[in-house]
């Protein structure tokens, strides 16, 4: 997945709190997302993703996504561009959980309001 421009972590952490700190949040660990990164999500929880109904997909277990990132493939390179050095287990389970919406969003499932 390739991004235009790269939203560094200090551009993302100013937004926190905004009125469009979702959309934000979302764009930001979106552009981390690699094609790899898609196909694992989807071979992972391919019907569990396309029939959530939670859009954070708090519907599948944080221990699911959890185990999952133990695995994913990010665009390190792109990490490394937004000024990140190391990443946690959240910064990787919202990196899936962004792999889960382009999943969705590559099968024709509209996001989840």
């Amino acid at each position: 997945m390739e991004t235009q421009s790269i939203i560094t972590r200090a551009e993302y952490l100013a937004q926190a709190g905004t009125e469009n700190a979702e959309y934000t949040h979302r764009e930001y660990y979106a552009q981390f997302v690699t094609d790899t990164a898609v196909r694992m999500v989807g071979a992972r929880f391919g019907e569990k993703l396309l029939a959530s109904r939670d859009r954070y997909f708090n519907d599948i277990g944080i221990e699911l996504w959890d185990k999952v990132c133990t695995v994913i493939h990010i665009n390190v390179t792109a990490w490394k561009k937004a000024g990140n050095n190391g990443y946690s287990k959240s910064d990787l389970v919202c990196i899936a959980k962004a792999a889960g919406r382009e999943y969705r969003k590559q099968r024709w499932i509209t996001e989840i309001e």
